[in-house]
């Protein structure tokens, strides 16, 4: 038999968008952990976008995407208005990690470049190592989103149509997410910004977490959110995956030889 997880019983929040909690969670329950679940944020499409963008389609030279959500929701409004993502064929097309691109491929979309590192600045930094001024580059991505790509590229002269596809809301109630709390956690993992934020915002002023918990931010941009925030991480995944959080965190447990709470 193999050496048993040192995440075995541990007690572990995850947080992160309604639709992308249960894999994850699936993950790391079979590392033996109690995997604990609050959806910080709901995500839904935005009707109607991608008519703005349909006419013009032909005169796009590249397509970003920086997440699955922005593939999803992208798709689905092209389809609800009869057309396909080979309505882009002159466009190249780039996005932010092996998820991103599997959800491309999956849709029959053949992917040019893919930015090795989860941030935006990787995905810009690829299009403007293969792209030139003038190009016309279309991204699909949250109503509410960093601007460090559109700034980049609009700097070295590209042209920049930034196309809300989908928005982020609310999620499950903050009284689910106290009740979790006070049954105490050995660890919280922020899958990303609006993650830490809606935490922060649910949990409150007055409400603390259990003492040495573990806070595991997937990467820099949300690790900098919870420091704001008051937040401090404790550990940050290597690469910006859920399952490289989860191997920072057994390593993590191996190491301090904590006790778990159960």
């Amino acid at each position: 038999m193999g050496e048993r997880s040192s995440l075995a019983a541990r007690r572990i929040l995850l947080m992160r968008a309604e639709e992308q909690v249960a894999p994850s969670a699936a993950l790391l329950r079979k590392r033996g952990a109690v995997a604990l679940v609050w959806s910080a944020i709901s995500v839904k499409k935005i009707d109607g976008a991608v008519q703005a963008v349909i006419e013009r389609a032909s005169s796009y030279d590249w397509l970003l995407f920086t997440s699955v959500n922005a593939v999803r929701f992208f798709n689905e409004a092209l389809h609800s208005d009869g057309h396909t993502l080979d309505l882009f064929q002159r466009a190249r097309v780039c996005g932010i990690g092996k998820r991103t691109a599997d959800a491309l491929l999956q849709l029959g979309k053949k992917v040019d470049f893919i930015a090795d590192q989860f941030v935006a600045e990787s995905l810009a930094a690829a299009v403007l190592s293969k792209g030139k001024a003038g190009d016309r580059v279309l991204l699909p991505r949250a109503r509410v989103a960093r601007e460090v790509i559109r700034d980049a590229l609009t700097a070295a002269g590209l042209t920049v149509d930034v196309l809300p596809i989908y928005e982020t809301g609310p999620g499950d109630p903050p009284e689910a997410l106290r009740a979790i709390l006070a049954e105490g956690l050995d660890a919280v993992c922020f899958s990303s910004s609006s993650a830490a934020t809606s935490f922060a915002v649910a949990v409150g002023e007055g409400a603390k977490l259990p003492p040495a918990t573990v806070l595991a931010a997937i990467g820099p941009v949300t690790a900098e959110t919870m420091r704001n925030l008051g937040l401090t991480p404790t550990l940050m995944a290597e690469i910006h995956t859920m399952e490289a959080l989860f191997d920072a965190l057994e390593r993590y447990f191996r190491d301090a030889r904590r006790p778990s709470l159960t």
